[in-house]
């Protein structure tokens, strides 16, 4: 979510339908210059008065500061251990790095890679205004191990930080949704990216393969570029071993993610959102809540996740450390084991077994 992406859609394709393929795998549709959401719930009219009244008539509750006791022992920033990061990763394992929000460092397959990497201060097109981290950065962005490539969700200020791209560069090879690979060009001179469509397949190597798959989201910068581009999820393969990780990027909920759990032979280990969610309305047609992430993670038949997308920055009116604390009782209430989905401290990394 972004700044922008709390304004009116300016495409909203209520009832739309779902086009597929001949596998039965559903395929982006591009209309008129813009990318449509066949699962919108609202219409244009709909969304705006929701926000409005969100806005101005229910005068949102203001978000309560953290303690110094919940800072240091709740929602604490952890120095990364970078010796540990610079070892390798045994095949069996996988090493998940959370940086804040949506962003991880991932180390799988002999790959580093990271996810939707945002480390400015704010998630805003202006540096002085707009959503402000409110946890720090645990470990800048030049002391991490190589990274081997970057994977990109979608457009949005909180998913796509033109300071990293810039840094970065050519350095890595860049995954993006269809439309961005020119702005990566025109935007900062980049031209190592792949840029995939639904259900489209790219290899970073003969042993690690992508493959884009459908959310329910949608795209835009500013006020005249919504869906002009695409939005996608991310599977990541190894071929060797057949493991494969999910990244959900950001997505509210729908039977999409049935889907994928169909086309894919299962998943062992998410990236699933489960913050920003308050209030519902207008903010169901952008991003699941804890128990709508449950349903994901049964649906794509994920073996293990993590919760992301909460606890970095302050974009919806839902208390800072309830994410967290409502994914338990969503992970409980349907049954999955103590640490089948839960979520991590920024800065804390863990290796998985896979």
């Amino acid at each position: 979510m972004s700044v922008a992406s709390t304004t009116v859609n300016s495409l909203v394709n209520v009832g739309a339908s779902v086009a597929t393929n001949a596998l039965g795998k559903t395929r982006a549709i591009f209309n008129n210059g813009r990318f449509v959401n066949p699962w919108f719930h609202m219409t244009n009219g709909e969304i705006f008065k929701s926000v409005l009244k969100w806005k101005f008539t229910l005068n949102p509750t203001k978000i309560e500061p953290l303690t110094e006791h919940e800072k240091q022992h709740v929602h604490p920033v952890l120095e990364v251990d970078l010796d540990r990061l610079r070892q390798p990763v045994d095949n069996s394992k996988l090493r998940c790095t959370w940086i804040g929000h949506s962003t991880f460092l991932m180390q799988f397959a002999g790959v580093n890679f990271l996810t939707d990497p945002v480390f400015a201060d704010r998630c805003s097109p202006f540096s002085f205004a707009g959503p402000k981290r409110y946890r720090d950065i645990p470990v800048p962005l030049a002391k991490l191990p190589k990274v081997d490539f970057i994977v990109i969700s979608h457009n949005h200020y909180d998913h796509l930080d033109i300071s990293v791209v810039k840094e970065i560069g050519n350095s890595v090879r860049w995954f993006v949704p269809v439309g961005l690979k020119q702005w990566f060009k025109d935007a900062a001179g980049v031209d190592n990216v792949s840029e995939l469509s639904w259900w489209e397949e790219d290899s970073f190597s003969e042993r690690i393969q992508l493959v884009a798959t459908p959310c329910h989201h949608n795209t835009g910068r500013g006020l005249h570029d919504r869906f002009k581009t695409l939005w996608c999820s991310w599977c990541i393969i190894d071929r060797t071993t057949g493991k494969k990780i999910y990244f959900g990027g950001d997505t509210a909920y729908c039977d999409v993610f049935k889907e994928i759990g169909h086309h894919i032979d299962g998943i062992d280990f998410s990236l699933l959102p489960i913050g920003a969610y308050a209030p519902r309305d207008p903010l169901k047609e952008m991003h699941v809540d804890p128990a709508e992430a449950v349903m994901i993670h049964q649906d794509i038949r994920s073996k293990r996740s993590i919760g992301c997308h909460w606890g970095t920055f302050i974009l919806s009116d839902e208390p800072l450390l309830e994410p967290p604390r409502k994914l338990k009782e969503a992970a409980e209430l349907n049954g999955l084991g103590a640490d089948e989905f839960t979520a991590m401290k920024i800065g804390e990394t863990r290796d998985f077994a896979l």
